[in-house]
């Protein structure tokens, strides 16, 4: 059945009385009485016989239905009180269930969907009116309408009730209604008559007649609109294959800045097919991806970006210079997408570019550049020409060339002229030319004619120099030009290699830092030496600990630049994380001999944070407190709950802030200026750090401070938050469990630095695992098939075999299965985690690894492998 049919087939004289306990009833009225009085009515009836009402329209048909039934005898306030009436306002519920210009299924459930169930398990039926629908009709958002019915025509499916919807209609309606209305009447049961027609057989008849009349005329009406419709969709093929074929790029933005339709000049413009642009950000065809988020951002502000420059990179490396012309397209204050209108200027910039830069060339040149008419009148003279021949521009624009022309010369010029006049160019001309102090120059001309735009000679343009300096001045700018070459060449490259010294730094700072801490804790477990190496010992350790927490922080940056980091929030007492900060910044606080005070209020704080990062907080500010704070100083750290926030504050009583500073002071590398001459290391990434974790909780930070010497005060305000159920299990901060005791385990330790190899089987020998070791991966797997170890320690980087491989050939044999595999490497990105998992390793940890965590592991391994195959 088309939707004509269909709207024949539910525009038939109806009451609301023959819906029953489900239907879909709606009514077309004019006036707002024709829809109050029968909506009463319906509801009264509903009520009276025991159903639950849901009443979802606009204040004021809230108030004047209540009047109504009121009126009727019926306690609305006992009905709403007890839950068998719930009203509901229009456009308050419309807000919960629309997102991005349309209703959305599953917030529609979550707000009318569950309420349809509450009251079907409290009363035998449930009637409902909606007014949402024609609040999207006379906003003239006639699809979203459409959407709407059918979602309550798809909870219908899960739910019995009955729906009665309304729908204003305009006086004096044209045709541009009719189709639409059709279209609702298709998406429901009955149409419902404001008119009744409980009357005489001659009136029925009469209201039918006319009723077939409208039909007709609506037939008629539909013919109509077919072909205007065909006609639209016609003119929709032109206009989509205009822009499709547009000779400018065309570009549709979502407003996260996600390119979603370009057309094909756009595509030949980025130089990339269609599956390599949508998708992506527009900052990545930018040259400058500051400027592509500069323009996103002014269109999200609403403005408009107006013939505005911008250089576009192409995929092949090459560079497009643009101007871009767009602007945002809202819908009830929101931003939907924004259009994008791109004109390749490249050819004209570099023709404006060549002109500028041949202007300059002239002016600067230091040969004589001199233009003439064909007359031989001057018409430019540039300063090289005033330093050669004597005359000021002044004074030789206008005259005539033989003005710098000996007379028994002055017939060269007349067949110079006739040579330019034939199109001729005259090429290293040598002759003599005569100063105004009346000195004779040896020179050589280059004499080429002047076009204009027709192609039609209109003068000459000549260039005269000592033939003398011209290989000199040649060698010369050619070296200019090789030195640009090369510094741009070395800028590019420098680029390029910026991302990759951030990784191998991680990477080349981490391996050394393993055999290290192996060392370290073999030490401790074998306990002996004099005191002296137990001094050492600590020293070591700290330092450790203290690279590591640099490259941690380092790398912690990293990922919240790049939006990588997550949190995991569990409900955290504010102490707690104000202990482990203190101990993280003890040994310089102690080092410096600080007074540390805290000023925390007797009811102890919860909040719901990462435990981890909330200390990591503290410790970055207590650290920074600590550094530019002269020995013997005074920090102190206040807390206090103000307005379901938590509010803390850390003073210092140091070198303080200038206001030069205080723009950068959260931004990344940014440290005290070196005017103060202090030296307090770091790379300056704390304060950025602090910033982006405080901000991943939804909090904010500011530093105030009254100038140099008078201190600093850091305010960081983080939400309180409610814990959910698994949030309110608090984990302790930097406690671990006793650790059980060890079960011996074959170990094999493959690792192709050797220091970092032998200290780790040090370590796990004396803790009672009988180790192996292998240098390459080839060695490991042949040791590996041998021994069948429980458990290998496995380097990523080795020769012959690295990791990866050496981990999925011990997989495929039938021990292999069981064993537990720990990747060990100094690579700690989340893509190094997933690729180890995917290789098939159990585990993957990042080098210095913790003593306490590895053993842990292995004591896992053991359990797993003592309980046998599963």
């Amino acid at each position: 059945m088309n939707a004509l049919d269909a709207g024949r087939h539910v525009a038939q004289v109806a009451s609301w009385r023959d819906s029953g306990e489900k239907g879909h009833l709606v009514q077309f009225y004019e006036h707002e009485s024709e829809l109050l009085q029968p909506l009463a009515d319906y509801l009264q009836q509903g009520l009276e016989t025991g159903a639950g009402a849901i009443v979802i329209a606009t204040a004021r048909h809230l108030e004047q239905l209540e009047h109504q039934l009121d009126a009727r005898g019926l306690d609305v306030a006992r009905l709403r009180e007890r839950g068998q009436l719930v009203a509901l306002e229009g456009a308050a519920t419309l807000s919960r269930i629309v997102c991005e210009g349309g209703p959305q299924w599953s917030r529609f459930v979550e707000v009318v969907g569950a309420l349809v169930a509450e009251l079907r398990r409290e009363y035998p039926r449930v009637i409902a009116f909606g007014e949402m629908v024609s609040l999207l009709w006379t906003d003239g958002r006639h699809v979203a309408a459409l959407q709407l019915e059918e979602l309550w025509n798809e909870l219908a499916q899960r739910e019995t009730f009955s729906l009665y919807c309304a729908y204003p209609m305009p006086k004096g309606a044209g045709s541009a209604y009719l189709r639409d209305y059709e279209r609702v009447c298709a998406l429901h049961d009955h149409v419902v008559s404001p008119e009744p027609y409980e009357g005489s057989p001659e009136a029925r008849m009469q209201l039918v007649a006319q009723l077939q009349q409208k039909a007709r005329a609506l037939e008629w009406e539909v013919q109509r609109r077919i072909m205007v419709e065909r006609a639209l969709a016609d003119r929709d093929r032109e206009l989509s294959d205009f822009l499709e074929n547009a000779l400018e790029g065309l570009l549709k933005v979502s407003p996260d800045g996600t390119l979603f339709w370009v057309n094909r000049a756009g595509l030949k413009l980025l130089g990339r097919s269609d599956a390599e642009c949508i998708g992506r950000s527009m900052e990545d065809f930018h040259l400058d991806p500051e400027d592509g988020r500069e323009s996103l951002r002014r269109l999200a502000s609403g403005e408009t970006l107006r013939n505005h420059a911008a250089a576009l990179l192409r995929a092949d490396g090459s560079v497009r210079h643009v101007r871009i012309t767009a602007n945002a397209q809202w819908d009830a204050g929101r931003l939907i997408h924004s259009r994008w209108y791109i004109r390749d200027d490249t050819h004209e910039r570099l023709a404006e570019s060549a002109r500028a830069h041949l202007a300059a060339i002239v002016e600067s040149s230091d040969d004589a550049i001199v233009s003439k008419t064909l007359e031989g009148i001057v018409r430019s003279w540039n300063r090289a020409a005033e330093r050669l021949f004597g005359y000021t521009a002044e004074e030789a624009v206008g005259q005539p060339i033989t003005l710098i022309i000996p007379a028994e010369r002055v017939q060269e010029e007349r067949t110079i002229l006739e040579k330019l006049r034939r199109g001729e160019r005259i090429e290293h001309f040598e002759t003599v030319r005569i100063a105004k102090s009346g000195r004779r120059i040896d020179v050589a001309l280059t004499i080429s004619p002047i076009r204009n735009a027709a192609g039609v000679i209109v003068g000459a343009s000549k260039i005269a120099r000592d033939i003398s300096e011209r290989k000199a001045s040649e060698q010369a700018q050619e070296r200019t030009i090789g030195e640009l070459r090369r510094a741009e060449d070395a800028l590019r490259e420098a680029d390029r290699r910026k991302d990759e010294f951030l990784a191998v730094l991680a990477h080349e700072l981490r391996n050394p830092l393993a055999p290290i801490r192996y060392a370290v804790a073999w030490a401790k477990k074998e306990r002996r030496g004099e005191a002296g190496r137990l001094q050492a010992q600590a020293i070591i350790e700290r330092q450790v600990e203290h690279m590591s927490r640099l490259l941690d922080d380092l790398l912690d940056v990293s990922r919240i630049t790049r939006g990588t980091l997550l949190l995991r929030c569990s409900s955290v007492e504010l102490s707690a994380a104000l202990a482990a900060a203190r101990e993280a910044a003890r040994p310089l606080l102690e080092a410096k001999a600080h007074t540390l005070v805290l000023k925390l209020p007797e009811q102890p704080i919860r909040l719901v944070a990462d435990p981890v990062r909330l200390a990591q907080i503290l410790a970055n500010l207590l650290v920074n407190s600590a550094k530019y704070t002269d020995t013997g100083g005074h920090i102190e750290v206040e807390a206090r709950q103000q307005q379901g926030e938590l509010v803390v504050a850390v003073r210092d009583n140091g070198i303080g802030i200038s206001p030069e500073m205080m723009p950068r002071l959260f931004t990344l590398f940014a440290q005290a200026s070196p005017a103060l001459e202090r030296s307090e290391g770091g790379l300056g990434i704390g304060l950025s750090l602090v910033r982006g974790l405080v901000e991943l909780h939804g909090g904010t930070i500011t530093a105030h401070s009254p100038g140099i010497g008078q201190g600093a005060e850091f305010i960081v305000r983080l939400p309180i938050g409610e814990p959910t159920g698994a949030e309110l299990q608090s984990e302790s901060l930097g406690l671990r469990a006793s650790a059980p005791a060890a079960t011996p385990l074959r170990v094999l330790v493959a690792d192709d630095n050797r220091d970092s190899a032998a200290s780790c089987a040090a370590l796990l020998e004396s803790s009672g695992h009988e180790v192996s070791i292998a240098y390459s991966g080839g060695e490991a797997l042949e040791l590996a098939r041998r021994l069948e170890p429980n458990a290998l320690l496995l380097d990523i980087g080795m020769p012959e075999l690295n990791g990866y491989q050496l981990a999925q050939g011990i997989r495929r044999t039938s021990w292999g299965r069981a064993a537990m595999l720990i990747a060990i490497t100094g690579w700690g990105q989340e893509q190094d985690k997933r690729r180890a998992i995917e290789a098939g390793f159990d585990h993957h940890l990042t080098k210095p690894i913790d003593p306490a965590s590895l053993e842990a592991l292995l004591q896992r391994a053991a359990a797993r492998q003592s309980q046998g195959p599963t």
